[in-house]
């Protein structure tokens, strides 16, 4: 039975029906758990960005350089671009651009299921936090926290590196 305010009394079920810890030993193991896996989470988040930066690093150099400073371009909202119907008529069109490829399979598909992955960790943890059990909502913002000290800074990094 799931009670429905904050507490720390043991009984509740933690994401299957046979992890059911009830005595003190039992909870504080589970806190423990419940904490590095919301740190793994943050990894994962964090591995996420690395492995799509080796991905397009292991693209052919040019074709990667390419599509990242289209895509670069292509979103520079400062830019507004005006074409008058004259302009037109006298032949100064804007110039053509290419699109991006929309998905390159390569690396969309080991990044697509990274996410789905990484979804799935964010889902059991929602799961843990509605148990109403104090402890449990403590580790998991707890191992959330840390996660993202210790592992945050990698995708900005990543960010920096791809802007050098």
């Amino acid at each position: 039975m799931i009670i429905p305010y904050f507490h720390f009394a043991g009984g509740d079920h933690l994401l299957f029906k046979a992890w059911q810890p009830t005595s003190a030993g039992a909870i504080v193991g589970a806190c423990l758990g419940v904490f590095f896996l919301a740190m793994f989470e943050r990894l994962v988040y964090a591995f996420s960005h690395v492995l799509v930066h080796y991905l397009m690093r292991r693209q052919s150099p040019s074709r990667t350089s390419r599509d990242i400073n289209h895509i670069s371009k292509s979103h520079d909202s400062s830019k507004s671009f005006e074409v008058s119907v004259a302009e037109l008529e006298e032949g100064n069109s804007p110039p053509l651009t290419t699109i991006a490829p929309f998905i390159i399979l390569s690396i969309d598909i080991p990044r697509g299921i990274l996410y789905g992955f990484q979804t799935l960790l964010i889902f059991f943890l929602m799961l843990i936090a509605r148990t109403y059990h104090a402890g449990y909502i403590l580790s998991v913002i707890s191992g959330l926290t840390l996660g993202e000290t210790l592992f945050g800074r990698i995708p900005h990094r990543m960010a920096k590196d791809v802007d050098n």
